[in-house]
This record gives structure tokens, C-alpha cells and sequence, in this order.
């Protein structure tokens, strides 16, 4: 589904920039080939993500009680479970996130 891959990658690079408070934000995104299919990092210099968000991603699921603060982040993680992958966030070696996402090959 190229409409979720596309909001997936936008809503993420848009996070990235969007959230960073510095004066020139910065941010890189690659791309691999991986045995099971593809995995794209989007990494930044920003002040990284509240370990509330975090935790919500990394249980793959949410709650009435636990749930991402904004659609950015929670539409992600659903648009990559949808596509048959995984979304996880990490340090990014710019000093800020790496969001990383891993789908499947097609």
C-alpha cells in the first residue's frame, strides 16, 4: 500500500523537523535492504523522544490510558504494523531519534 508507506515515511520525516527546537535542524534517512525485506532510518538532532511515547511504540499497541500524544507518531507505528512491519525508536547517532522502520518484502 504506497498511501501508508508514503504517510509513514512523511509523518516521520515531518517529526523529525517539526519537534526539533534547534535553530537548523538536522536529519538524515537511509535505506537498506535487509534479508527479510527493507529498513529505512530517519535520524535526528533533536531533543529525542518522552519515554511515555516511547514505551507506547515499543508495546506495539495503545490504550485509553497509555497512548501516543499526537497522530505523527501513533499513525506510524499503525501504518508499519498495517504494512507488516515494525516501527522502533532508538538514539540516533546525530544525538537525537532514530526512528527505524522494517517491512517486509513485497
Amino acid at each position: 500500500d504506497t498511501e501508508l508507506f508514503r504517510f509513514a515515511i512523511q509523518e516521520t520525516v515531518e517529526n523529525a523537523i517539526v519537534h526539533n527546537d534547534g535553530t537548523a535542524p538536522r536529519f538524515t534517512i537511509r535505506g537498506t535492504e535487509i534479508e527479510a525485506g527493507v529498513r529505512l532510518i530517519v535520524a535526528d538532532d533533536g531533543p529525542g523522544i518522552p519515554e511515555h511515547e516511547k514505551t507506547v511504540i515499543e508495546r506495539r499497541s495503545e490504550s485509553q490510558q497509555s497512548h501516543a500524544s499526537s497522530l505523527g507518531l501513533g499513525g506510524t507505528n499503525w501504518a508499519v504494523q498495517d504494512l507488516g512491519g515494525e516501527l522502533s525508536l532508538r538514539d540516533s547517532d546525530l544525538g537525537g531519534t532514530a526512528a527505524v522502520i522494517e517491512l517486509p518484502a513485497a
